[in-house]
């Protein structure tokens, strides 16, 4: 699989995810092997793993837990749900990514700051 690009992989069911996408990344100038990033989003029968949504889950490099996808945009900087969901979804009018979206922005609304 080469570095730098986004691969998303729709997974068949029963699972606990219904879509994951990896990201290897490399910078051209290093010799150092790829970092690799998954974004995984529930399932909707996620509920039998103890999930209720369809939440959208990040994991990070050196990182072993799962961290909701609207954490990490809050960590590196963009605190508003606005700002966050331009970086998202470019148009607010598009109703179906809109609610794919709820879920993960309810879960991380306990955390309004980058700290």
């Amino acid at each position: 699989m080469s570095t730098n690009h986004v691969y998303v992989f729709k997974q068949s069911r029963p699972n606990k995810y219904s879509f994951v996408a990896e990201v290897r990344s490399m910078a051209e100038s290093q010799n150092r092997p790829p970092s690799t990033m998954f974004v995984r989003m529930l399932s909707r029968a996620s509920s039998k793993w103890g999930f209720s949504g369809r939440y959208i889950r990040a994991t990070l490099p050196y990182i072993r837990t799962e961290i909701p996808i609207i954490i990490v945009f809050r960590a590196l900087g963009f605190v508003s749900d606005k700002d966050i969901l331009q970086h998202i979804c470019y148009d607010f009018s598009d109703t179906q990514m809109m609610e794919l979206l709820r879920p993960s922005l309810e879960e991380a609304f306990v955390i309004q700051n980058q700290e």
